[in-house]
């Protein structure tokens, strides 16, 4: 993948965090360092860590800001980074399980098993998972600063201004035309009789 210059934010330092997990795993298995049950246990709970922050990732694309602060290419990047990494776990997760241990758990999905094999643009924004850490709270603060919105927020406000008074003006002029038209009618029927 070529690199492309991107604003460091909290999405891009929670993906650097997967990519190094993600490096160290490759390399124990490159290195054949899973020969004890400790190692294989440590790997596996990192894993499930991986997958963590994979499922982060993933939910933080899905549910972009209303206001786009990323370019297309910038998000079409990071779809690329996180689909690379989602395919480079797969892989960890085969060699992994690979290697036999009386502790791990039976309901934690192989890489061949339904759970894993579903596409990434299968899931609706309902069901996409959200597990955010406690003690990182700057996942969950906006990319765009609050004077910002806020000044957005105002140009909307002041551009729905004339509208209403608009809206306003007509409704007043109307309330005036029935008034006039209900005092003709008396008038008429007035002289009428």
């Amino acid at each position: 993948m070529p690199k492309i210059p991107l604003m460091i934010d909290a999405w891009i330092r929670e993906a650097q965090e997967a990519s190094l997990l993600l490096e160290d795993l490759e390399s124990r298995i490159e290195h054949k360092r899973l020969i004890h049950s400790a190692s294989v246990h440590s790997a596996r709970s990192k894993l499930l860590d991986l997958g963590a922050k994979l499922d982060r990732l993933e939910s933080l694309l899905r549910n972009l800001p209303a206001k786009p602060i990323l370019t297309d290419e910038d998000v079409e990047y990071r779809w690329k980074m996180l689909k690379d990494m989602q395919l480079r776990t797969k892989s960890l997760i085969s060699s992994i399980s690979a290697v036999p241990s009386p502790n791990w758990s039976k309901d934690v999905p192989g890489a061949e098993s339904e759970e894993c094999n579903v596409s990434p643009d299968c899931y609706d924004q309902d069901e996409t998972k959200t597990s955010y850490p406690k003690d990182n709270t700057e996942l969950l603060k906006a990319l765009v600063p609050a004077d910002a919105a806020s000044r957005s927020e105002g140009q909307v406000i002041s551009s729905s201004m004339p509208m209403s008074l608009t809206w306003k003006a007509c409704s007043t002029i109307l309330l005036f035309l029935a008034l006039a038209a209900l005092a003709f009618f008396l008038a008429l029927l007035c002289t009428a009789f």
